[in-house]
């Protein structure tokens, strides 16, 4: 836990090389954690939510202390997440994962361990967009 995730993939990617699979693999961490992915963009998070408040969400997660003004992400996006739909007495299912999942693009996605994957991915299946 006192590695950053840089050290952290390069000492799995190392031990991949050794093992015979060099040039073959790639260690991907995700850091904070998964839920990092569903914060892409306010407005589709605003309606799987019901978001219906005056405040934006990113506005109401700084007052209430989920979330630094001069950061894109809350720190803690599974716990802010937990929150805002407590706010919004909206049940926690699949189907709302699935709703964000269906809606959310990549192609703003500043996450380094989210552009090292998708980097690996278009090199391995020789995508070119």
């Amino acid at each position: 836990e006192n590695k950053t995730r840089e050290e952290i993939e390069s000492a799995i990617e190392e031990k991949l090389g050794g093992s015979g699979w060099s040039g073959r693999s790639c260690a991907i961490v995700i850091q904070p954690e998964l839920e990092n992915w569903i914060w892409v963009n306010e407005i589709h998070m605003n309606s799987a939510v019901s978001w219906d408040q005056e405040i934006s969400i990113y506005d109401w997660l700084i007052l209430n202390g989920l979330k630094k003004s001069d950061e894109l992400k809350p720190r803690q996006p599974k716990e802010a997440f937990e929150a805002i739909i407590r706010r919004c007495n909206t049940p926690r299912s699949s189907s709302l994962y699935f709703e964000l999942a269906n809606t959310a693009s990549y192609k703003y996605c500043q996450d380094k361990a989210f552009l090292k994957l998708l980097s690996k991915m278009k090199e391995w299946f020789k995508v070119t967009t």
